[in-house]
């Protein structure tokens, strides 16, 4: 729901929060995606959450646009003048979930918000947050040494990952499936909703050449550019062949699966959950750190860069794990130890004791590590 007024009214007296978060084909469903499924947890504890996005995002993600959350249409250059037009009482917490903002962004609302929490995985820039959320497994606190404040809480890695609801609750099925399973007879291919680098071609065609007698999964959102390219596949291909697109059935398909080509994004954390094997590939620098420790933890195999990964990388790596049952089983069971999925439980019930709105003893979900 796209609000357009001049501002937006206060609905109630609950605490209200407000998410800075860009989505579409220029920069990947990933930052919108967490945010939603930390603004469910928030919601479930009372919150009022409201979002600030690029004007296509609505458009570009349906499940924001079809959500009840109320957005407005924001550009990077916007700044605290916007936030006060639309929203002139302030908000108990501004998350910012944005490369392209950092300090001086978050400084211009510190008198308008009255918590801030920023959602990162570069570690690259400074922030003037008081909590910082990085979900890249493995993550350290020394990453972020004098890009925050003295105060900011942290909550990193693995089991602060934001995952939506649905991956909780099939996590215990998907790992009894993948602890037992000896063969390779479904391939999850899910390179991102928007798949930028126009890898799912390539993936389709692998698995064609492997020869492999497999159904294949695909899951690609609407207006990602290579669709009409993977849908010309589907006829061409002598493969079964199911495409999802814009599907909210994430989870029950990575259930389903015995293997995955993804990207080493949030994706994997997802992957992660249900204890997946996968073979996975890097496609944006923001990943690097990601894809390192999910193949030194033994959780996937890297096949590399994206613009180094191509057809023959790709089915040679298929043919090695398909039939490789040993190997598939310590993946799934490495994935699986890394990531529970209460990650946005923890993060919320955090901030919700923090703010007064909950209980403190819910802090003793997770384990927060201060700077």
């Amino acid at each position: 729901m796209v609000r357009s007024e001049s501002h937006m009214p206060r609905r109630s007296n609950k605490p209200l929060v407000v998410f800075r978060c860009d989505g579409g084909a220029s920069v990947g469903n990933g930052h919108i995606v967490r945010c939603m499924v930390l603004a469910d947890a928030l919601a479930a504890r009372g919150w009022v959450c409201d979002f600030a996005s690029n004007p296509e995002a609505p458009t570009e993600i349906p499940t924001l646009g079809r959500s009840n959350y109320q957005t407005i249409g924001v550009t990077a250059a916007d700044g605290s003048k916007a936030f006060s037009h639309h929203w002139p009482e302030g908000c108990e917490l501004l998350v910012v979930d944005h490369y392209g903002l950092d300090q001086r962004f978050e400084a211009g609302l510190r008198s308008w918000a009255k918590q801030i929490l920023v959602i990162d995985d570069l570690a690259n820039r400074a922030h003037d947050a008081d909590y910082l959320v990085d979900q890249t497994l493995l993550r350290r606190a020394e990453a972020y040494a004098g890009l925050v404040p003295p105060h900011c809480k942290f909550y990193l890695g693995g089991s602060h990952a934001l995952l939506r609801e649905q991956f909780r609750t099939a996590r215990g099925v998907a790992l009894q499936h993948h602890a037992r399973r000896n063969g390779v007879q479904r391939v999850l291919v899910a390179i991102g909703g928007v798949d930028g680098r126009g890898l799912t071609p390539v993936a389709l065609r692998a698995i064609h050449e492997s020869g492999l007698d497999v159904t294949v999964d695909v899951i690609m959102g609407g207006r990602a550019p290579a669709l009409p390219d993977v849908k010309t596949l589907i006829e061409d291909l002598p493969l079964p062949i199911h495409l999802h697109v814009d599907t909210n059935q994430v989870a029950s398909l990575m259930q389903s699966a015995d293997l995955a080509i993804g990207a080493a994004g949030t994706s994997s954390a997802e992957r992660c959950c249900l204890g997946l094997p996968t073979l996975a590939i890097t496609v944006a620098d923001n990943q690097r750190c990601n894809a390192l420790a999910l193949e030194q933890v033994g959780a996937a195999h890297l096949l590399g860069w994206w613009q180094e990964v191509d057809e023959a990388i790709i089915c040679e790596a298929l043919q090695r794990l398909s039939g490789d049952a040993t190997k598939r089983r310590r993946m799934a069971e490495a994935a699986g130890t890394l990531i529970d999925g209460d990650g946005a439980t923890r993060v919320a019930a955090a901030i919700a004791a923090k703010a007064g709105t909950e209980p403190r003893k819910a802090l003793k979900a997770g384990v927060v590590l201060q700077a």
